[in-house]
């Protein structure tokens, strides 16, 4: 007979193999992500590469991502007990402002 196990047990296993107490030391975790992203569902997918810090003793984040070879840069964050929305920042040609319109 096949032994049962408790599915909550398993994903403690799996998300703290240290155990509990290990891993309420972390203070903060850094990921770099790489993928596809688009802004609506008929454009076009857009490569992307991003970095996310999560602060685990203040309750904050923060997401930078980069498009387009770094021509686009999109930050979202929650700092200091505040949600900031999701901005760009497009990298200055020749005749361009900072949204890329040209002059």
């Amino acid at each position: 007979m096949a032994e049962t196990v408790d599915p909550l047990a398993r994903l403690k296993q799996f998300c703290f193999p240290g155990g509990e107490e290990r891993a309420r030391r972390v203070r903060a975790i850094r990921s770099v992500q790489r993928g596809e992203f688009r802004s609506a569902p008929k454009a076009r997918w857009m490569p992307f590469t991003a970095e996310e810090t999560v602060d685990a003793t203040r309750s904050s984040f923060r997401w930078e991502a980069r498009f387009a070879a770094g021509s686009l840069r999109v930050t979202d964050a929650y700092e200091e007990g505040r949600g900031r929305p999701a901005n760009e920042t497009r990298r200055r040609g020749a005749g361009e402002d900072n949204r890329g319109a040209r002059d």
